[in-house]
């Protein structure tokens, strides 16, 4: 029999996870879209929220807001658009026999969160009228502990340029979904006769140990969602209101809109000043982030912030901060769908992108309409330790100079009965106070906090502290009880040496440096930022988006959650988004005609590059530059309609998401982003954009191409004259070369060189492949064949690999309609379990099961080591579960049967196979090298004979340094 592509009743999960170089890896775990226990479930109806409706139905005339104006809650339409909502939410609810709702969405989505039952979840997905139902999970807060590694302090600016203008982001409203706000840090206090914000409609809710007094002319909102985290699982200690109790949000806000010129002291000591980036933008909190007695169980539940965004949108906030991590390869969940429709609204939604360090595809927020920000180290607060003739740079963060004072190594500095080693490490009374008063003690790092050393000199006397590394570690400007300069292990030898040699006559003098030497070059990207490439829209798109300072900033806290005061010095991409979100509220002010987008592309084309090597999955457009940010010359917008084409090109649940009939299909590379990415093409290809003049004069740019080494790029037209307000759409055409390193990204940029100064830079990655092979081919018989094909993207041979095939012969069974328990399966009368060991080196595996009547429900569900790995949990008949290249184990696939259609019981099939990294010689091609040209459609093919027809068959054929592989089975 001749092959064909494979178009089967089977509902399929097929997993594999990528590096950027292309080379597969271990399977991806189940997320709540699939998810069918009972619990609580965020349900989305196709109805448009009211903030992007419109128009179209008889009787319901549009209720979004014209552009650059805020939603009118009060207007007749709205009014009636919202009963109508509530009246369509409430016929799903009836059908599915009237479950608890916790919220109602109305605003950025139609949609309720509701306690279900695995019968109900089944019965809304299976409703035309409903999107998606996704189980509410418990998100973290995208921060690390206030005592990692910081790297810069509060002495200057983060984002230099900002915050010495007191009116930056003016008329702004930042709505914060975070932990909550405490109020009483001079960051937040009001202004006398400061009018309200126009168009904005939040009120302060009175709570527990809160009131509408605790919002001002700089807070003038806040509220709290918790139905989703429950009451019940709330901390001793965590207050049921807007108030902060662990300092988050706090710290958050303050670095977005945080007041001007607030003087920070911290045990005594004075720190300098603190500025918001945006410092006369106002505030709007949304708390839905809540402590909870172990602190492993803290987090934000999704029902809740998606109500916090609900709320936010229709009080008419200008920008969206959410510091909290999320999707990795959805743009459809409730949050990233609430954002789209914020974005749609007027929006601007910032995200932070998470905190995984190295690992790539570990990037959140993968959205489009979304500006997922990383975290950079921007900048060092250099210090010196003047001693004798010589000096010693290092970090400070104090801005205070201590004069000569004498210098005394801590080690021969030991208070009565106290240990030298404590005392070398400057342990609380450790040191002798008589010989410390006074004096700059030289303090060895390690064994307790850099703090900590400080408070123990401060504790003895001492004027000021030098802190010496012990190894190659970095610089810290820390928060310390005292002025400190922290020093390399290189530098701390030389001033011991001194002290040694100088005795009772040795002094040192610490200052801050106001010039920036090259310790503090930047801007990096921190370590612990997470990487792309997302998984989301086949990596067409290029996430982090942008990366803004992220490490060791202080800003304001809440006292219960900082001991000891209420500044904090934090890290995380928490961090980094608030600095984005602060210099989205700069441009929004500047610029109120400006869409999200818009605001999007000047923050990316104008970011500084790192300056040291690094891939554009680590920075996205590089580090935030405020300057030419707010005169971007060229933007690349975009919008609702170009969004809802886009959920349109993603399949069958992206076209019930667009929720339009007009929608027209659109290639994720082809959405006019700021930058360009492509996850995989074979030959060539060619991406489209649009651009903008938002300047005020005509002007011409010049394409100008960088890196994207052994490819060849063209831009169409490469030249551009653009009149202020002018739109211009171009092409950038890729082709392969002999000389391309396949299924390796290519990275580089495009530059537009303005003739009046600007340069409008955007990152590419692009990925070319040696061959795009067909996904997957099917014969039958006894004996036969199949064709195999796809799209070369080099000329010359290709080697074939077959893996398999292996035969496994189907096993009958009969099912009892019975719920099965995701989290402790047994089997029972509805679920069958099998057992199969998966060895290294698997090439992959496939699970099937099938029932004999298309109106029976069969689920699927695999475990590995006895934790759930995947699922396949849709309404149909038939389920497939395949993984490429697994992880080794003991591997549990149970098949559970839903429903029934004669609701008594459900006959069906279950198989499972296990290919081998090898060839087991049923599968023979008709030559092992494929003959091909570059950017042209090949075919071969492969044969068989006696294979065992009571056996199905399935195996692997892969193509030399392909990404992708071809399935075959054989029935």
């Amino acid at each position: 029999m001749v092959s064909r592509r494979i178009c089967t009743a089977f509902a399929a999960v097929a997993l594999v996870a990528a590096t950027p170089t292309g080379a597969s890896g271990s399977e991806a775990p189940p997320g709540p879209a699939t998810a069918v226990s009972p619990g609580l479930y965020v349900v989305i109806l196709r109805d448009a929220p009211i903030a992007t409706y419109a128009g179209g139905m008889a009787g319901y005339p549009a209720t979004r807001a014209p552009a650059g104006r805020h939603l009118d809650l009060d207007r007749p339409a709205v009014r009636t658009y919202r009963a109508l909502l509530l009246e369509r939410q409430h016929a799903v609810l009836g059908r599915l026999g009237g479950p608890n709702v916790r919220y109602r969405y109305l605003y950025a989505l139609s949609g309720f969160a509701a306690d279900l039952t695995s019968e109900q979840v089944k019965q809304v997905r299976s409703m035309p009228e409903v999107v998606s139902a996704e189980l509410s999970t418990v998100e973290r807060l995208d921060t690390l502990p206030s005592t990692s590694p910081p790297g810069l302090a509060i002495r200057g600016q983060a984002l230099p340029g900002l915050g010495r203008r007191a009116d930056a982001g003016e008329g702004v409203v930042v709505g914060v979904v975070d932990s909550g706000i405490w109020p009483e840090n001079p960051s937040f206090a009001g202004r006398l006769a400061q009018p309200d914000p126009q168009g904005f409609t939040g009120t302060c809710e009175p709570a527990t140990d809160w009131s509408p007094r605790d919002c001002n002319s700089k807070v003038v909102s806040a509220r709290h969602f918790a139905r989703g985290f429950g009451e019940s699982n709330l901390a001793q200690g965590e207050f049921l209101s807007p108030r902060d109790s662990t300092g988050h949000g706090s710290h958050t806000a303050a670095i977005i809109a945080g007041n001007h010129g607030v003087d920070v002291e911290v045990d005594g000591e004075h720190m300098g000043t603190a500025s918001g980036v945006a410092p006369a933008a106002r505030l709007a909190i949304y708390k839905a982030c809540w402590a909870s007695p172990d602190p492993a169980d803290d987090g934000c539940s999704t029902a809740d912030t998606t109500r916090a965004i609900d709320q936010a949108v229709a009080d008419g906030v200008d920008v969206l901060s959410y510091a909290i991590s999320g999707s990795r390869d959805s743009v459809l969940d409730p949050v990233e769908t609430a954002f789209r429709n914020a974005a749609d609204a007027g929006v601007f939604v910032a995200a932070s992108a998470g905190n995984h360090g190295s690992r790539w595809r570990s990037v959140a927020h993968p959205s489009p309409w979304v500006t997922t920000v990383g975290a950079s180290v921007s900048r060092g607060y250099p210090g010196e330790a003047t001693y004798g003739g010589e000096s010693a740079a290092g970090a400070m963060a104090s801005d205070r100079t201590v004069p000569r004072s004498r210098l005394v190594v801590a080690g021969t500095a030991v208070a009565p009965g106290a240990l030298s080693e404590h005392s070398r490490l400057c342990f609380r009374g450790a040191l002798d106070a008589a010989e410390v008063t006074g004096a700059i003690v030289v303090c060895d790092r390690g064994r307790i906090a850099r703090v900590e050393k400080s408070r123990a000199v401060a504790l003895a006397g001492g004027a000021g502290m030098i802190l010496v590394n012990t190894g190659r570690e970095g610089l810290r400007p820390d928060l310390h009880a005292v002025p400190t300069v922290h020093v390399t292990a290189a530098a701390g030898q030389r001033i011991k040496r001194y002290a040694a040699d100088a005795g009772d006559r040795a002094w040192a003098r610490l200052s801050p440096v106001t010039r920036e030497p090259a310790l503090a070059r930047a801007p990096r990207v921190a370590g612990f930022s997470s990487r792309g490439p997302t998984t989301a829209a086949g990596s067409d798109l290029l996430k982090p988006d942008v990366t803004a300072p992220g490490v060791g900033v202080t800003a304001a806290a809440s006292p219960q959650g900082t001991p000891g005061g209420i500044w904090d010095n934090r890290s995380g991409s928490s961090v980094a988004m608030a600095h984005a979100a602060g210099m989205a509220a700069v441009l929004r002010a500047e610029h109120p005609g400006w869409s999200p987008a818009a605001v999007k592309s000047a923050l990316m084309t104008t970011a500084a590059a790192s300056t040291e090597p690094v891939h554009p999955f680590a920075e996205g457009a590089g580090s935030i530059d405020p300057r030419p940010a707010l005169d971007p010359g060229l933007v690349y917008d975009s919008g609702g309609v170009r969004w809802r084409n886009f959920l349109a090109g993603l399949g069958e649940l992206g076209q019930r998401a667009a929720a339009s009939d007009t929608a027209k299909a659109l290639r994720a590379e082809n959405l006019n982003q700021p930058a360009i990415a492509v996850g995989g093409f074979a030959g060539r290809t060619a991406v489209t954009r649009a651009v903008t003049n938002v300047s005020r004069r005509s002007e011409t740019y010049t394409a100008s191409i960088a890196g994207l080494g052994r490819l060849d790029v063209e831009v169409e037209p490469s030249a551009l004259t653009l009149a202020s307000g002018e739109t211009a759409r171009f092409a950038v055409r890729f082709a392969a070369t002999q000389r391309t390193s396949y299924t390796r990204y290519a990275k580089g940029s495009l530059t537009w060189v303005g003739s009046r100064g600007h340069e409008v830079r955007s990152q590419i990655a692009v990925r070319p492949l040696s061959v795009d092979p067909v996904t997957e081919v099917a014969g039958e018989g006894r004996s036969g064949s199949v064709e195999l094909g796809g799209r070369a993207g080099l000329s010359g041979t290709l080697d074939m690999t077959v893996s398999g095939p292996v035969g496994a012969r189907p096993e009958r069974l009969t099912l009892t309609p019975d719920p099965m328990d995701e989290a402790h399966p047994t089997e029972g009368p509805g679920t069958r379990r099998w057992l199969f060991s998966v060895p290294r080196g698997t090439a992959a595996v496939r699970f099937e099961v099938a029932a004999q009547n298309p109106q029976d429900d069969l689920d699927l569900y695999v475990y590995r080591d006895n934790e759930l790995v995947a699922s396949a949990t849709s309404p149909r008949s038939a389920e497939r579960i395949t993984m490429r290249a697994p992880e080794s184990g003991i591997y549990s696939a149970y098949a559970n049967a839903h429903s029934a259609a004669d609701d008594v019981s459900s006959s069906a099939t279950f198989t499972g196979w296990v290919v081998p990294d090898r060839d087991l010689g049923h599968l023979r091609p008709d030559t092992e090298q494929v003959d091909v040209r570059g950017a042209r459609p090949f075919l071969t093919t492969a044969s068989w004979s006696g294979l065992d027809e009571r056996r199905r068959w399935f195996g692997v054929v892969g193509f030399e340094d392909a990404r992708d592989i071809t399935y075959v089975s054989v029935n």
